[in-house]
């Protein structure tokens, strides 16, 4: 799988404070959503504003559609749709009067700012001034003006910020339908877990300037299911105990019940029948997931 943007050990300092940034290696996969996730000060915009220039390189590398940002700059820009922090729009005007003023900028055909408004759901707010949109309706705006060069890549950060859940949705939705239809790229960044969860195909963690993670969304949910456990609950938890160390399983007393790291199918029918062979009742036998938010919180915490 190519790579379309990739950082290498990428540093910052900010004067009279410790390190922003400490060697981020990022790999975004090309047609992917990427989710840059992490805690409210953890690195994201800093990142994210390195890799568009918005803010100078200090230490390490930006290579973006396989060309350096240093050498490139012009040529990556050219290709790269973004949204940092909050939308700059001209309150005064209308949504197809904001885009006119940018696509001045961009040089893109004129039929190309109606096909993005309808893309971002706009295309029927007419004379209504941009200053008396919603938040929502203000960063789909805002998602048009980064989509009009036609980007290869769009870089978002917290795009959701602020919104309700409705908005949530209906960005989420945005998203993917760029990605799906357009094959965009999108790197975008959230302290919402729940939301990348439902939107990206890969993710990176980042906590306190340092990348704890980063791979495929499935690898993610894989560390969910190794870290699952099940929970017993038999007339005889002291004699279970014992059984169980015969097993060399360690167990944890959850009120009354046990928590067990998750055996095998086989191990699990064996321990079951030998239980009720002992004339221990069992009433239960639970499988108990760890969600991805313990997962992040493990992470940002070293375990």
């Amino acid at each position: 799988m190519g790579y379309i943007l990739e950082t290498s050990n990428l540093c910052h300092r900010f004067h009279h404070q410790g390190p922003a940034l400490k060697n981020i290696n990022m790999q975004v996969p090309e047609n992917s959503i990427y989710g840059f996730l992490g805690p409210n000060g953890a690195g994201k915009t800093t990142t994210l504003k390195i890799i568009l220039g918005l803010l100078k390189k200090q230490a390490g590398t930006v290579s973006v559609f396989g060309k350096s940002f240093d050498s490139d700059r012009i040529a990556i820009l050219r290709q790269t749709g973004s949204l940092i922090e909050s939308p700059s729009l001209y309150s005064q005007l209308t949504a197809m009067e904001n885009l006119k003023v940018f696509q001045s900028i961009f040089q893109c055909p004129p039929a190309y700012m109606q096909e993005v408004l309808k893309l971002t759901g706009l295309n029927d707010t007419g004379r209504k001034q941009a200053g008396q949109f919603s938040l929502g309706m203000k960063q789909r705006l805002g998602i048009a003006v980064a989509l009009l060069n036609r980007p290869t890549l769009l870089v978002l950060d917290e795009p959701t910020n602020g919104l309700d859940p409705n908005g949530i949705i209906e960005i989420r939705e945005l998203l993917k339908s760029i990605n799906r239809e357009k094959g965009t790229t999108i790197l975008i960044s959230s302290h919402l877990l729940p939301e990348i969860e439902k939107l990206a195909t890969h993710t990176g963690i980042i906590h306190k300037g340092e990348l704890l993670f980063q791979g495929g969304m499935d690898e993610l949910l894989l560390k969910r299911n190794q870290s699952s456990h099940l929970l017993l609950d038999t007339s005889n938890a002291e004699r279970t105990i014992s059984i169980l160390k015969e097993y060399k399983i360690d167990t944890k007393d959850e009120s009354g019940k046990l928590l067990i790291p998750t055996p095998d199918r086989e191990c699990i029918a064996a321990i079951n029948q030998r239980l009720v062979s002992e004339g221990i009742s069992v009433y239960a036998i639970q499988h108990m997931q760890h969600n991805l938010e313990t997962i992040f919180m493990n992470l940002i915490n070293g375990n």
